[in-house]
C-alpha cells in the first residue's frame, strides 16, 4: 500500500541522518564544552534539514539535480568538519560555523532561491558576519569560549526564528 502524500526519502536525507548519528556517538558523559559544542552543531544541522525539506519543494524545476546535490554535499562536509573540531580549537569551531552558514548561502544561490543582492540581506548572512566576528574575538582572547558559545546559540536562535515561524505557519505540513 502506497500513500500518495508520503514524502520520498532520498540519498541526501539518509546522509543527514548518518552524519547526525555519527556526531551523537561522539558525545561523552558529563557536562563539557565539547558536548555543548556538539549538541549545538546537531541543533544547527537539524534546523538546516527542516529548512532544506521546506526549501527543496520550492526550488525551480530548471535547477540541476546534480548542482543541488553538490551543494548538499558541501553543506554536509562543512558541518561534519564542525562536529570533529575539538574544544581546544574553539576558534576553528566558531570560524567553521561562519563557513557553514556561508555554505548554506551557496546552496541558496545554486537553488536560485535568492539573487546575489537579496542574499546579502538574509539573516543567514548576518550569522556569517557575526560568527566571523566572534571567531576574531575568540582568537584575540576577548571573550571566553563558553561565553562565546552561549552568544553563538543566542545569535542562531534570533536569526533563525523568522524562518522557523514561516515554516510553522505554512498551510500544508512539511512531510518528514
Amino acid at each position: 500500500m502506497t500513500d500518495e502524500t508520503a514524502r520520498r526519502i532520498g540519498f541526501t536525507e539518509i546522509l543527514y541522518s548518518v552524519v547526525i548519528a555519527t556526531a551523537l556517538s561522539r558525545l561523552s558523559f558529563g557536562v563539557s564544552l565539547r558536548n555543548a559544542m556538539l549538541l549545538f552543531a546537531v541543533l544547527i544541522l537539524l534546523s538546516d534539514w527542516v529548512e532544506y525539506i521546506a526549501g527543496i519543494e520550492k526550488t525551480d524545476g530548471s535547477v540541476s539535480g546534480m548542482r543541488i546535490f553538490a551543494a548538499d554535499m558541501l553543506v554536509l562536509l562543512v558541518w561534519n568538519t564542525i562536529a570533529i573540531i575539538p574544544s581546544e580549537e574553539f576558534f576553528w569551531y566558531v570560524a567553521f560555523l561562519g563557513v557553514f552558514f556561508m555554505s548554506q548561502q551557496v546552496w541558496e544561490l545554486i537553488a536560485d532561491r535568492y539573487s546575489s543582492i537579496e542574499l546579502l540581506t538574509t539573516p543567514t548572512t548576518g550569522l556569517v558576519v557575526a560568527y566571523v566576528g566572534m571567531a576574531i574575538a575568540v582568537n584575540a582572547d576577548l571573550v571566553e569560549d563558553h561565553i562565546s558559545l552561549a552568544l553563538c546559540v543566542l545569535l542562531f536562535i534570533i536569526a533563525k526564528t523568522p524562518a522557523w515561524l514561516r515554516i510553522q505557519s505554512r498551510e500544508e505540513p512539511i512531510q518528514i
